[in-house]
């Protein structure tokens, strides 16, 4: 079965020598003529001179089965027991070699499924499976008039303009777009922040159970357009379109890098350009690493000033710390999160960088002093700060201070929330007078 899959084109199914399954393939396919010489090539199919097996009535019981087939998959048990009733009589053994035989005759055209799931391209697990329990796999077949042929060749071409025409099967169209939808990040497969069309585009593909029905009406119907009998006026123009709305989901997850991007320079005032933005960061973050102790602080720091990462690794390095997971697996509501959990880091950024700049003025001094930020917004929003500087020599006359500043608090029996708010009007006032 290995051999029929990977070499139906060579003689004796590129076998060498007389291993044990040259008998097989000598009985069952040479001298039947199931594998039979085409010109420079070989290949499966009925016979082509004579029939000195019997072979034909089987290969026609073989193709009216699958001509009911059209509307819905059949299972694979229901041709077997057509083989193994009178007038054939095939045994068990050799029932997979005739089917395998007539998927790769009509392989443009037949399609496989194993539990209900169309499988895009059958290999060695596949038929090992089949052979073992073919109660799980079914098979469907359509027929390719001249219509449904250059549907099948627009999709085969979407993803490679230079298919040889003689190659083109229902494979050759389905495989490329369905491996395209399963590749897409996770954030495109489930956001909504797609255009309808797209939306209609992506679900058709996800969601897809049989590749004709997805190629000749579900996607077609996605967007607008509704496709039967003859397909030469309107089939330029849906491939265009499907075109145009396969780009867009393919663009989506670096639409949502450059939003990222674009947050995170606004909140930090950075250069647009990422090379300028994070020229400018590095050091930035220098100054910071080394004494921030709050963690979430500081990892976001180390993200920032990572220089080793190339600038998508980068923006989704930064993006992850703050949501918790990789942008790829976001939801539409992870990207408010960042948004908010942004805002809130920059500022605490900024804020504690304006202090480790104070600090970094006094140089060698700064280790025998305390530096702290004061700030007071108002509810219009207006920010009110000072730097403050406590040396070390005063600190025990401040901490008395503070002491008796703390007493009167107590004597006069305020609750810790009255307090506070005695202290912020206290601040205001301090910042609102000029002395």
């Amino acid at each position: 079965a290995e051999r029929m899959l990977a070499q139906a084109d060579q003689a004796r199914l590129g076998i060498e020598g007389y291993p044990p399954e040259v008998s097989i393939y000598l009985s069952v396919l040479k001298k039947s003529g199931l594998h039979h010489q085409e010109e420079d090539h070989w290949a499966f199919g009925p016979p082509t001179e004579g029939d000195p097996c019997h072979i034909k009535p089987l290969w026609r019981a073989i193709d009216d089965f699958l001509n009911t087939t059209e509307k819905d998959p059949r299972p694979v048990e229901d041709l077997y027991r057509v083989l193994k009733a009178p007038p054939f009589g095939v045994r068990e053994g050799v029932l997979p070699i005739y089917l395998i035989t007539a998927m790769l005759h009509w392989q443009s055209a037949v399609a496989v499924y194993e539990k209900g799931s169309f499988i895009p391209e059958v290999g060695p697990a596949e038929c090992e499976r089949l052979m073992k329990l073919p109660e799980t796999f079914s098979i469907q077949r359509y027929q390719l008039d001249d219509a449904r042929q250059v549907m099948l060749y627009e999709y085969s071409t979407l993803f490679d303009d230079e298919l040889d025409p003689r190659h083109i099967s229902q494979l050759t169209a389905v495989r490329p777009i369905i491996a395209f939808a399963n590749q897409l990040p996770r954030y495109t497969q489930i956001t909504q922040s797609l255009g309808k069309e797209t939306t209609a585009v992506r679900e058709a593909l996800l969601y897809a159970h049989e590749p004709q029905r997805l190629l000749l009406e579900e996607l077609p119907r996605a967007l607008g357009f509704e496709i039967a009998g003859s397909y030469s006026e309107d089939v330029e123009e849906y491939f265009s379109d499907l075109r145009q709305r396969l780009v867009e989901l393919q663009g989506a997850y670096d639409r949502l890098l450059l939003s990222i991007q674009q947050q995170l320079v606004d909140a930090l005032l950075l250069p647009s350009d990422l090379d300028s933005a994070r020229e400018e960061i590095g050091p930035r973050t220098q100054l910071l690493r080394e004494w921030v102790a709050d963690l979430e602080l500081k990892v976001f720091v180390s993200r920032l000033g990572d220089d080793e990462l190339a600038h998508r690794e980068w923006l989704e390095s930064v993006a992850s710390c703050l949501v918790h997971k990789p942008p790829s697996k976001w939801n539409d509501d992870d990207a408010l999160t960042y948004q908010v959990a942004l805002a809130e880091m920059a500022a605490r950024f900024r804020r504690t960088e304006e202090v480790a700049l104070e600090r970094a003025k006094d140089g060698q001094d700064s280790v025998a002093k305390r530096v702290i930020r004061l700030s007071v917004t108002d509810e219009t929003g207006d920010e009110q700060r000072e730097i403050v500087h406590i040396p070390s020599s005063q600190a025990d006359e401040l901490q008395e201070y503070v002491d008796a500043l703390r007493q009167a608090l107590r004597n006069m029996e305020l609750d810790r929330k009255t307090s506070v708010m005695a202290i912020a009007a206290l601040a205001r006032d301090f910042f609102n007078s000029e002395s």
